[in-house]
């Protein structure tokens, strides 16, 4: 029961990483038309932070393959939830700036 459940956590994080990469992609491009400075900075921050999650998402991974099949279950929940909230703050600052 437990391997259906990675399995459909999995997909649903591939699915998450497929929307934040466009995402991040579109407030990239984008970007440039914001005219004011503060705004801007608030926007380079966001997308710095998701960049730093990229990263830290990679080493989670990495993990999550070394350990033993008893704990991953809370490490990939736990990859999943993150990947949500990365979402959610690169949605909310894509209809801040640009909707």
């Amino acid at each position: 029961m437990s391997s259906i459940f990675v399995t459909i956590i999995t997909v649903i994080f591939i699915a998450e990483s497929f929307w934040e990469f466009r995402l991040f992609s579109f407030l990239t491009n984008q970007a440039t038309k914001i005219q004011n400075t503060s705004e801007r900075e608030k926007l380079a921050r966001a997308l710095k932070l998701d960049r730093r999650w990229n990263w830290a998402s990679w080493i989670l991974i990495f993990i999550i393959f070394i350990t033993p099949s008893a704990t991953y279950l809370p490490l990939v929940s736990l990859l999943c939830l993150l990947e949500t909230l990365m979402v959610m703050r690169l949605d909310r600052v894509k209809r801040r700036y640009f909707n």
